[in-house]
């Protein structure tokens, strides 16, 4: 069973491709949404908080490792500030472009199916191992296995939560 990757745009002449990876993998369309690239490239360029420190695998994958709690991940530390402000950002757009008037403008921002879905670590790791997705060896495809999480159930299925037997 092959599985193949969607193709990722490269077209933007203003970026080099380390940023536009880094934009999808903060959930910014590279097409429709290029004027918030810059939060991409703000991040790459942020020095990583302490104690963390970035590494490069014998295959060639990032990684990112905390010294002080011996964590190793694939996630970037500054993943979560980022993509909030990705979101902020783009709700003000939205607001601004006169999508919203101002009554709709704050229901848009108390109304909790418009903000951005947080999705843990762990999640992220039931679901590779779902797709029997190794995160060790196989990091590259783990923006893919967020991306699924994220994605909604057909309208004709609904999710079941298993009671917890342990």
């Amino acid at each position: 069973k092959v599985f193949r990757a969607p193709q990722m745009p490269r077209k933007s002449k203003r970026y080099p491709p380390e940023v536009l990876d880094f934009a999808v993998y903060l959930g910014i369309d590279v097409d429709k949404e290029e004027d918030l690239i810059w939060i991409a490239e703000q991040c790459l360029s942020e020095e990583l908080p302490e104690p963390w420190t970035e590494h490069t695998s014998s295959r060639g994958d990032i990684y990112f490792y905390n010294s002080e709690t011996d964590e190793s991940t694939v996630e970037h530390p500054l993943f979560h500030k980022y993509r909030m402000l990705y979101e902020e950002k783009r709700q003000e757009k939205l607001i601004s472009s006169g999508k919203f008037d101002q009554n709709q403008e704050e229901s848009f921002q108390y109304d909790d199916s418009l903000k951005p879905v947080t999705i843990s670590h762990e999640e992220v790791l039931d679901m590779a191992q779902y797709y029997d997705v190794h995160p060790q060896h196989e990091c590259d495809l783990l923006q893919i296995v967020r991306e699924a999480v994220l994605v909604p159930l057909p309208w004709m299925f609904r999710e079941v939560m298993l009671p917890d037997t342990s």
